[in-house]
């Protein structure tokens, strides 16, 4: 029988399915995302952008029911990894992805391509790290931040309830907000070194790792891949014997 690693993928963002040599995964999400209702469709056509970034794909599936084709595709695209690039294949025949697929890396690719002409839109949640949105600051160039959506921190008992399995091998963090609803001392329940003992815990990408190991939360390795299937195929070529 094969081993479990829980993933805590929103449940509105695009499956991914994985069953490797010896590990399969189940998602169990701990937050929800909840469209912004808010957002001023015309005021982003009018700021007429030259650059749109997108930070995940789920901003990019929004994006993409708000706008029809050719409304604001006119322009260039950077997606902060490859998932939310495969969103945006539908709008635009082209979309630039960093080497390095985290906030920082997009940073990095910016500085290789925009200039003093080029007016930049931002799609983030309204948990952002701000990372881009400051290098857009300090840079002083022409922006516009829009939050596509929000998210809802769900209960952790049944991540708890799996991860007691003795079928269950671990877990794998998504992202630095889910890091903070399963961890932060700041939620009513939140999951302790207790509750993980002899379980492995994963992060995607260095800012989860980060906001884990500020949680108190020791990382197994391998840290880095930006993806699940990704991350998925290091664990296995580790652990799998």
């Amino acid at each position: 029988m094969k081993r479990k690693i829980i993933v805590t993928r929103p449940a509105e963002k695009s499956p991914v399915d994985h069953s490797g040599k010896c590990f399969e995964i189940l998602n169990i999400p701990v937050t929800r995302l909840v469209i912004n209702r808010e957002i001023d469709a015309a005021r982003i056509v009018a700021f007429q952008p030259t650059i749109c970034i997108f930070t995940s794909s789920k901003g990019a599936e929004i994006f993409i029911e708000l706008f029809s084709p050719g409304t604001i595709s006119e322009n260039k695209a950077v997606a902060i990894g490859e998932q939310t690039s495969r969103a945006l294949s539908t709008l635009y025949k082209e979309v630039l992805v960093p080497l390095e697929k985290t906030s920082h890396g997009v940073n990095d690719l910016l500085d290789g391509i925009v200039t003093e002409k080029d007016r930049i839109l931002l799609f983030s949640s309204s948990k952002t790290n701000r990372v881009i949105l400051r290098h857009l600051e300090e840079r002083k160039w022409s922006h516009m931040a829009v939050e596509l959506y929000d998210a809802e921190i769900l209960e952790v008992e049944p991540v708890f309830q799996e991860l007691s399995k003795s079928e269950c091998f671990g877990i794998m963090v998504t992202s630095s907000m889910e890091a903070n609803a399963i961890f932060s001392k700041r939620n009513s329940k939140y999951l302790t070194q207790y509750h993980i003992s002899g379980k492995h815990v994963f992060a995607i990408g260095q800012p989860t790792a980060k906001t884990l190991g500020e949680l108190g939360i020791e990382i197994s390795k391998p840290v880095g891949k930006s993806d699940i299937k990704g991350l998925m195929e290091e664990i296995e070529s580790l652990y799998c014997i």
